[in-house]
């Protein structure tokens, strides 16, 4: 009876240093973007530099993205976002851009983490969104909200 338990135990034991480890990357898609030039965002611009972009930690809506400095210490903005779907997955972040108006920075639509095949498509306030659309002869997704504060409470 205790050589059958032993096993057990041994086997468990195997199975559970066997298992994958879950990182944090996994679950909030951390991803480090360096900007060579300035990028526009749903309500926020970055000039040239590194950032951290994370999904906020948050059960009920996997929808809403963070950029925070490099080192993570300041919160630039916190954007809204839609999913967005692509067929084939790759292995490396994919970040796609709305052709714009001559003039202005590029502004970031879409962000996928490697090997998903959904991303994040960010949602523009409405006076951004039809300019871009404007440009980009496309809808581009849009909210109500015209600030960050706005941001936290829009449809």
């Amino acid at each position: 009876m205790n050589s059958i338990r032993l096993i057990a135990l041994t086997s468990l034991a195997a199975a559970v240093s066997l298992a994958p480890v879950a990182k944090a990357d996994e679950w909030n898609k951390q991803t480090v973007l360096t900007v060579g030039e300035t990028i526009q965002l749903p309500n926020a611009t970055l000039q040239p530099g590194t950032y951290t972009l994370k999904l906020l930690d948050s059960q009920s809506d996997r929808h809403v993205v963070q950029v925070f400095d490099k080192d993570e210490k300041h919160l630039i903005t916190t954007i809204l976002a839609i999913p967005n779907y692509r067929l084939q997955p790759t292995g490396k972040t994919k970040f796609a851009f709305w052709e714009v108006p001559a003039g202005q920075p590029p502004a970031l639509r879409a962000w996928f983490y490697p090997g998903d095949n959904f991303g994040q498509e960010f949602v523009y306030p409405k006076s951004m969104s039809t300019q871009i659309a404007a440009s980009a002869k496309m809808a581009v997704p849009t909210t109500t909200a015209e600030s960050a504060e706005e941001y936290k409470t829009a449809p």
